[in-house]
């Protein structure tokens, strides 16, 4: 029990910090200069859990304007819960566990602990739960334009933690070289040995 406890102490002012660095992208590494040398997992779990109810309340809500609220046209759809906590929490754990593995196994030079990534991506979720809230505005358009922008947003801060990982891997999974036509060939090259 203390190995966990480790992960989830963890004071409210990094957790707000976290939280408003997770949303904007900078210049910075969000890994190396925010969550270093604590990952907490107090964060990404609350965010997580908030914001699959938030999906499936302001989806419900949404729905239900949406048909303008007729009484035999809407039921509330508990499934949204189910299917937005099977991939919230598929997201949160399996991406990083996987470019963990990924980073481990090509060896390359800047190394993330999984706590590092499970942090990092359990933060990033949290540009959606507004994002969820918003989506009850009845305009495709903005909704649209709502989830690229969370999408955009929240991937440019993973992507600019995890450039410098991948950009030091010694095979040159990623650099200069790694357009699709050169990957293919290094693919192909690997696979005949």
């Amino acid at each position: 029990m203390e190995f966990y406890q480790q992960f989830f102490d963890v004071e409210t002012d990094q957790v707000l910090k976290r939280v408003l660095n997770s949303i904007v992208p900078t210049n910075s590494n969000f890994i190396l200069d925010y969550v270093h040398p604590m990952p907490d997992l107090w964060g990404p779990f609350w965010i997580s859990v908030t914001l699959v109810f938030s999906i499936g309340v302001f989806g419900n809500i949404a729905q239900y304007i949406q048909n303008d609220g007729s009484p035999g046209e809407y039921g509330s759809d508990f499934r949204l819960v189910t299917s937005s906590a099977t991939l919230v929490f598929l997201y949160v754990v399996v991406v990083p566990a996987i470019l963990s593995t990924i980073l481990w196994q090509r060896k390359a030079e800047l190394q993330y602990a999984l706590s590092d990534l499970l942090c990092a991506y359990g933060y990033s979720l949290s540009i959606f739960i507004p994002v969820s809230i918003l989506w009850t505005l009845d305009v495709n358009w903005f909704r649209w334009f709502l989830i690229i922008a969370a999408v955009s947003l929240s991937g440019a801060v993973l992507v600019r933690a995890l450039w410098p990982a991948f950009k030091s891997d010694p095979n040159k999974l990623v650099g200069p070289s790694s357009n699709p036509m050169s990957l293919y060939i290094k693919i192909k090259v690997v696979a005949k040995r």
